[in-house]
């Protein structure tokens, strides 16, 4: 849970003090240690939202050639208002176990840096709740693109933001509704990948209330085949996510630690089974090595190690990773199967890839898959909910898809 601190001290009093260059060693080992790590988590982050944008524009065709970056910032900007406005009263305010209902637009929140100050007025500590929104409404708007409004993803940008991650972080704190669910001795564990199993749902719910892009459905009701403009593109994302995904590491807990690099090192084993296993599948199935599908694999690996990233071994990434990257190429199949038009495959790679790294953590207890079913199926529940609300909404409201004619010329026109 991002509430998670560690005090830590120095023997030195001042800065240079104790000879040089202890001004760097403070940052790793003195009392700054927690604020740069989750400031540089948060950076992580947001080149990892970078390369995710690089994905969708490789895996899309060029249809928004000026107006598709000012989507993904308006996505991304309304997260970021949502958090200031809502997101950080709800996950940290004063209030009952599932909203605060305090601190609304950061009043009374002092946003200091340093460690001594609380997690919940933390600078560094916001900081990180908002890259994570901003790639949560990523990864659910990546589900839309080429159809959707720029109103519907600013929308989508502050529900993200400011209600849907932050009701979530909530619910996974010790008294929350996912937090005290518990079997045994074992509760629910709550890693990155509990959020991108409810970013995979909205993101199906979406896709299904929008509806399939012109032309993608053929006059037998099967879905055509629509190739992307930039291949290496998406390539060059899926690095750019994978150089990024150790900030995922942050979301469990914001404390630097030596796990820290645990996690690093099996967020990289587990994205690189996911690429080999993802590609091998497109290899079986197709006779050739598809680009887009090596580069879902990587995520999705990358994707299944964050059920608890930062209580990973090697074995337990390659198993997970390779297991992430073939439970996305079947669920992507599936979807497929159902004429639900996915064109980045955002709900394979991190709605069931993310399902799947939740259930991974439970190698070792029965209690603990208990734990982590409940908790997934009442996760599941609040998000084809909130998700139908969300969506339903948008379509009724008639701002949610572009209009045909638009969508023929492109989104440009």
């Amino acid at each position: 849970m991002l509430m998670g601190r560690r005090a830590q001290t120095t023997a030195c009093g001042s800065t240079w003090a104790c000879g040089r260059g202890t001004w760097w060693n403070r940052l790793f080992v003195g009392d700054d240690s927690n604020t740069f790590w989750a400031l540089t988590a948060g950076i992580l982050l947001l080149v990892a939202y970078v390369g995710l944008v690089g994905v969708i524009e490789g895996s899309t065709r060029r249809r928004m050639v000026t107006t598709g970056a000012a989507r993904y910032i308006a996505g991304a900007a309304g997260a970021v208002l949502g958090v200031v406005a809502f997101g950080r009263a709800i996950v940290f305010g004063q209030g009952n176990d599932l909203v605060g209902t305090d601190g609304f637009f950061l009043s009374g929140v002092a946003l200091e840096g340093r460690t001594s100050v609380s997690a919940a007025t933390s600078g560094s500590l916001l900081f990180v709740q908002i890259a994570l929104a901003v790639m949560f409404s990523g990864v659910v708007l990546s589900a839309l693109v080429e159809r959707a409004t720029y109103t519907a993803h600013v929308v989508v940008g502050v529900a993200s933001g400011g209600l849907l991650v932050p009701i979530v972080l909530r619910a996974t704190s010790d008294n929350g509704v996912l937090g005290s669910i518990s079997f045994g001795d074992r509760g629910f564990i709550a890693g990155a990948a509990t959020i991108f199993a409810m970013a995979g749902w909205l993101a199906l719910i979406g896709a299904m209330v929008i509806g399939p892009r012109a032309g993608r459905v053929g006059s037998e009701g099967q879905l055509r085949a629509i190739p992307g403009k930039s291949a290496s593109g998406a390539a060059i994302g899926g690095l750019l996510f994978f150089a990024g995904s150790v900030g995922f590491a942050a979301i469990p807990s914001a404390a630097w630690g030596t796990e820290v690099a645990d996690a690093a090192v099996g967020i990289a084993i587990g994205g690189s089974a996911g690429a080999l296993v993802g590609s091998a599948i497109c290899w079986r199935s197709e006779g050739s090595v598809s680009t887009i599908v090596s580069v879902q694999g990587l995520l999705a690996g990358i994707v299944a190690v964050l059920g608890d990233p930062l209580a990973v071994t090697p074995l337990f990434a390659v198993v997970a990773g390779a297991a992430g990257g073939a439970v996305a190429a079947l669920a992507a199949s599936a979807i497929e199967r159902g004429r639900i038009d996915d064109p980045v495959g955002v709900i394979a790679v991190f709605g069931a890839a993310g399902m799947w790294g939740s259930l991974a953590v439970t190698s070792d207890s029965l209690d603990q898959l208990f734990a982590q079913v409940v908790g997934q199926l009442i996760l599941a529940a609040w998000s084809i909910v909130a998700g139908g609300i969300l969506f339903g909404a948008l379509r009724v409201a008639r701002i949610l898809r572009v209009s045909p004619e638009l969508e023929i010329v492109g989104l440009d026109g």
